[in-house]
């Protein structure tokens, strides 16, 4: 699927914007965000936000906890159709968190859907985890981590 070039240009501003993130620095990546009651993460800490009233919030704590690192993002997929787009990756990197003396490495599977409104291209949806070794249905029943309460993060 081909991308329109403001489409690309929202994509590089996402991936500068999630390097300052894990840097500890929010804005930049909040600013990509549409900042709208529709909005809504999972985020890779678990849990979720609907709304920018608690996505913004998350954001913010998130960041908070990174003290240094760098995100390399290995799109496995990516479209946009009319005012709606996507990414399908694997953002791999280091990250040194607060309370740890060293970085360690991190991968998770990202999903992001993007919305244009009045012609600027924003998000609209994070889904992150991290990579996992694929396994059974009876790794979820074990209760692998994979079972959470609805509900904000704590």
């Amino acid at each position: 699927m081909e991308l329109d070039e403001d489409f690309r240009a929202a994509l590089e501003r996402v991936r500068r914007a999630v390097n300052d993130f894990v840097n500890g620095d929010p804005e930049p990546y909040k600013a990509c965000w549409h900042h709208q009651d529709r909005v809504s993460i999972f985020g890779g800490l678990g849990a979720y936000e609907a709304g920018w009233d608690e996505v913004g919030p998350r954001l913010e704590w998130v960041a908070a906890g990174f003290v240094t690192g760098y995100v390399e993002e290995e799109v496995l997929s990516a479209g946009c159709s009319g005012d709606l787009g996507f990414t399908v990756c694997l953002e791999r990197g280091r990250q040194q968190v607060a309370g740890r003396d060293t970085d360690a490495p991190v991968v998770l599977r990202v999903t992001q859907v993007y919305e244009r409104v009045d012609g600027v291209w924003g998000l609209v949806h994070r889904h992150a985890d991290p990579l996992t070794d694929k396994g059974g249905a009876t790794a979820i029943l074990a209760g692998g981590g994979h079972a959470a309460g609805p509900g904000p993060a704590g």
